[in-house]
C-alpha cells in the first residue's frame, strides 16, 4: 500500500528516533505529496513542517514550506520562513536565490522598505539599474531625506547613464550631509559630484 499516508508518517517517526533522517525525510516527502495530491493541504503543511524540523539549515526546505503556506493563505507563516531562507541564502553567499526569496517577501510586505533598500543595493551591485530603480521608489517615497536613500539612486541613475540626474541627487544629498553636520561624507559626495 505504497499511498498508505499514516503508515509512511509513522515510519518516518520511526525513522526519526532512530536518527535516520534522510530515510525520515523521504517518507514525510511521500506523505507532503500524498497529502497533496488528496487535497489535504493542512496535513501536508504539518507533514513539512516536521520536514522542515529535522532540517532546518536548508533554504530550499524552508521556501517549499512558505510556498506551501502561501498557497494555503497562511502569509504571516510563509514570510517568517521565506525571512529566514533569505537569512541562510545571504550568509552563504547565494545572491541570485537571496534576491527570489527577498522579492517574494516584498510581494506580501511591501512596506519592508529596510529590505527595499537592500534588494535595491544588490540589483546595483550587479549592474541592474532598472530593477534597483524599481525598489528604490517606494523607499524614496517614503523617506525623501534618507541619505542611505539618496545614494543608492545617485548610483542607479549614473548606472542608467543619467549624469544630470546623479547629480541633482548628490546635491541633495550635500545639502542633507552639511545640515546633520557630517562634513566628511558631505565633502566625499562633492568630490564625487566634481569627478562626475
Amino acid at each position: 500500500s505504497p499511498e498508505a499516508v499514516e503508515a509512511r508518517s509513522k515510519l518516518a517517526d520511526v525513522y526519526r528516533q532512530l536518527g535516520l533522517f534522510s530515510d525520515a525525510i523521504q517518507h514525510l516527502e511521500q506523505a507532503v505529496l500524498l497529502h497533496q495530491k488528496a487535497g489535504r493541504i493542512p496535513e501536508a503543511l504539518a507533514a513539512m513542517k516536521q520536514i522542515l524540523d529535522l532540517n532546518p539549515d536548508q533554504p530550499g526546505t524552508r521556501i517549499r514550506f512558505a510556498e506551501m503556506a502561501a498557497q494555503a493563505g497562511q502569509s504571516d507563516q510563509a514570510v517568517a520562513e521565506f525571512r529566514e531562507a533569505a537569512s541562510l541564502l545571504k550568509a552563504q553567499g547565494r545572491t541570485d536565490e537571496f534576491t527570489r526569496v527577498a522579492e517574494r517577501i516584498l510581494y506580501y510586505q511591501p512596506d519592508d522598505l529596510t529590505l527595499g533598500k537592500e534588494l535595491a543595493a544588490s540589483y546595483l551591485d550587479r549592474n541592474n539599474a532598472r530593477a534597483a530603480l524599481a525598489r528604490l521608489k517606494p523607499c524614496f517615497d517614503a523617506n525623501q531625506n534618507d541619505p542611505a536613500i539618496l545614494d543608492l539612486l545617485a548610483r542607479c541613475f549614473e548606472q542608467l547613464g543619467q549624469p544630470q540626474k546623479s547629480l541633482a541627487v548628490l546635491k541633495e544629498l550635500c545639502r542633507i550631509y552639511g545640515s546633520t553636520g557630517r562634513i566628511a561624507e558631505r565633502n566625499q559626495t562633492i568630490q564625487r559630484a566634481l569627478a562626475m
